[in-house]
């Protein structure tokens, strides 16, 4: 007697088909980088959280951080570039790298040392995930790209959630903060 599960028939009698996905098959990797005392930082800010998010951009970016947990490295570098991108770039912008590795490094920290730490590790992990989309390199993508991506992501979705300014405003006081700084020569 034949049953049916989802939209596939299966018997009971001897049949050799075994259910193939047509995806393939992601590897899992660590879930969260972070120590105890952030762990309870972030749950008291998830507490004051309504999902979804109010805000259309801010709940957009939170569903590409999610996804990021259900995909290969390589299609995680691009959702969560994706992110980075939506928070920190304006439509009409170029130099797209440049601008995003400057912005989220000089919100996320406020010494020399971290914000130029950030700020390479950026440019670094954008340009792998542009070897991806643009020639289907995929193997210089590590584990450690995506968690220092996923830390971006969520450090800046937080501080945008708590800032209760619109990107405008954030991008206009970033803007401002990198013009006084001397780290960099190339637009912001």
């Amino acid at each position: 007697m034949p049953i049916q599960v989802e939209n596939t028939i299966m018997s009971y009698g001897r049949v050799d088909i075994i259910p193939i996905s047509e995806a393939m098959h992601s590897t899992k990797i660590s879930k969260l980088k972070i120590d105890e005392i952030r762990v309870d930082e972030i749950n008291r800010k998830l507490k004051s959280i309504k999902f979804p998010i109010s805000n259309e951009l801010l709940n957009s970016c939170h569903c590409y951080y999610d996804l990021s947990y259900h995909h290969e490295n390589c299609i995680a570098i691009t959702l969560l570039t994706t992110c980075l991108e939506m928070l920190f770039l304006d439509n009409k912008e170029n130099a797209k790298k440049e601008r995003v590795a400057k912005r989220c490094s000089v919100l996320l920290y406020d010494n020399k040392e971290d914000r130029l730490d950030c700020y390479a590790k950026l440019l670094k992990t954008y340009k792998k995930r542009s070897d991806f989309v643009h020639e289907g390199t995929r193997k210089s993508i590590i584990d450690d790209d995506i968690l220092f991506l996923r830390e971006c992501v969520r450090k800046s979705l937080l501080l945008f959630l708590e800032t209760k300014k619109d990107k405008k405003e954030i991008l206009k006081e970033l803007r401002s903060k990198i013009e006084l700084l001397n780290y960099w020569q190339i637009n912001s």
